[in-house]
């Protein structure tokens, strides 16, 4: 039986108000959130954001697999919310387009869940999203178990 937790990024330098760009750096608050993090996890699905990435780099999670997808990053609203070498002028999501690649995030849980080859899975990913999931209000770097 598969379990699944999802993990909300470290402070990032555009939530603690530091500066408001494209696809923020951890603060330095934030990495030190990462280094009490631990667990091992047999696979890993996570956003392409770096505030994602870098949460689990300064953190001490192992893990065995590691999935780096679109479907769980932010939902785009603000610049903060572009990969690097996504152009300016990106338009921001529709809810129809939003609510599109959450059920495809979900259809993909469903598939690793039947498959029953992992038994524990985290997601890393943002607050916006993780509210999409049915998780509210978690704080950066709160690990909760969900059931999906």
């Amino acid at each position: 039986m598969s379990h699944f937790y999802i993990l909300r990024h470290a402070e990032s330098t555009s939530n603690n108000g530091e500066n408001d760009c494209k696809d923020p750096l951890l603060s330095e608050n934030g990495i030190n959130q990462c280094k009490k993090i631990n667990g091992f996890y047999d696979l890993i699905i996570m956003s392409p954001l770096r505030r994602t990435q870098d949460t689990l780099k300064y953190s001490n999670i192992t893990y065995k697999n590691l999935i780096i997808t679109d479907l769980c990053r932010e939902r785009i609203f603000h610049i903060r919310d572009l990969k690097i070498k996504e152009s300016d002028t990106e338009k921001n999501e529709s809810d129809l387009e939003y609510n599109n690649r959450v059920n495809k995030f979900k259809n993909l849980l469903l598939n690793i869940k039947k498959e029953n080859i992992y038994k524990k899975i985290l997601i890393i990913s943002h607050s916006y999203f993780c509210t999409s999931l049915g998780i509210w209000g978690l704080k950066n770097t709160e690990i909760r178990e969900f059931i999906f």
